[in-house]
């Protein structure tokens, strides 16, 4: 009768042991299961995170900077505004052929109220004959950059005021020579890198540009 209790008792603790081990197996598939899902989620995640990002570099870094991707510091809104606007009211050959075409070589960085602005301004300009002439617009000595130029106007919108230097010629005569204050509105946009690096674009003025000095 031992024997046979005996033989019983092993037979339950090998049945004993394939349920812990069959429980084992269960958990493990589980955790299995869990690891594969994440696996998934985090894939999923990485691909639709953009494939590049804006980084906004100030222009002096010999201290260093904390960078944060997106945020847009003030000296690259100016940067921003200068480097456009001179580009586009800047006549090599003469206003009548570079003054059209600077504005839609640069419609991607204006938005389209200021784009017809600007082409409106270009139909008068020709319609009193003021586009005949070469055209300079550069920075004034002195007058360069300073944080108190860019103010912030509200999330994703700035003032920047340009003082610049006009200067036009005629057949290498110079015959107008000033300077001018132009308080432009940058705005923040969504639009590809491919298409607008900046991720920015002059959305007008404040107020009217006024003339600051007059040289001839």
């Amino acid at each position: 009768m031992s024997g046979l209790n005996n033989s019983l008792n092993k037979i339950f603790n090998v049945w004993k042991k394939f349920d812990e081990l069959g429980l084992t197996i269960k958990s493990l598939w589980v955790v299995i299961g869990i690891l594969v899902f994440l696996n998934i989620f985090l894939v999923f995640g990485w691909m639709r995170m953009p494939s590049r990002l804006r980084i906004y570099l100030p222009p002096d870094l010999t201290q260093g900077a904390m960078l944060k991707p997106g945020k847009i510091p003030k000296s690259t809104v100016y940067a921003f505004g200068y480097q456009i606007f001179t580009a586009i009211n800047t006549w090599t050959d003469s206003g009548s052929s570079d003054y059209r075409k600077n504005i839609n070589a640069y419609e991607n960085y204006l938005s389209p109220s200021f784009y017809q602005e600007l082409l409106e301004d270009h139909a008068t300009r020709a319609a009193n004959g003021s586009l005949g002439r070469q055209r300079l617009v550069t920075g004034v000595s002195g007058m360069g950059y300073s944080p108190q130029d860019v103010r912030i106007l509200g999330d994703g919108t700035w003032l920047v005021d340009l003082h610049l230097k006009i200067q036009e010629t005629v057949n290498g005569s110079v015959v107008k020579d000033v300077v001018m204050d132009y308080p432009l509105v940058v705005s923040r946009i969504h639009t590809s890198i491919q298409v607008n690096p900046w991720g920015l674009a002059i959305t007008g003025y404040n107020k009217d540009p006024h003339r600051v000095k007059t040289n001839i």
